[in-house]
């Protein structure tokens, strides 16, 4: 083991979103999106401080900023058709899916892991700047 400790995160949308026909084309109506942090999750005994549960913190909030982009993005999809729809929500989908996994591992190493207090503290005001301003997490760089 490198680390010492691991939060698994994950979000989930509803599976059953209202289906909104207005002006000729159809969107999403309303979508739920629950955070959850599963079982697998992990300390060492021993090693748990305020900076480790500080990082393990911004990983559940980048999941938690990348599904409210995610959603918003689906939100704001008008499509001819509900089949059109279907297949934009799911190319949206499919999008997000690689950057979820290259957020978390860019976390970790520009970080390393929390350890470093300096790049720990730029993301932090990354994250707590998403959060406040309700800006786009994906797009703030």
């Amino acid at each position: 083991v490198t680390e010492d400790a691991e939060i698994h995160s994950e979000g989930s949308g509803d599976d059953n979103m209202p289906v909104v026909h207005s002006g000729g084309y159809y969107r999403i109506g309303a979508m739920r999106i629950d955070m959850t942090v599963e079982d697998d999750s992990w300390v060492i005994k021993g090693t748990k401080s305020d900076a480790l549960l500080n990082h393990e913190q911004g990983h559940f909030d980048i999941t938690g900023l990348l599904w409210r982009d995610l959603g918003n993005d689906i939100l704001a999809v008008r499509a001819r058709s509900p089949a059109a729809l279907g297949r934009e929500v799911n190319r949206i989908m499919e999008r997000y899916r690689p950057i979820f996994d290259r957020m978390t591992v860019q976390y970790d190493t520009e970080t390393n892991h929390g350890v470093n207090r300096e790049a720990q503290r730029r993301w932090n005001e990354r994250i707590r700047n998403a959060i406040n301003r309700g800006s786009r997490f994906v797009d703030s760089r």
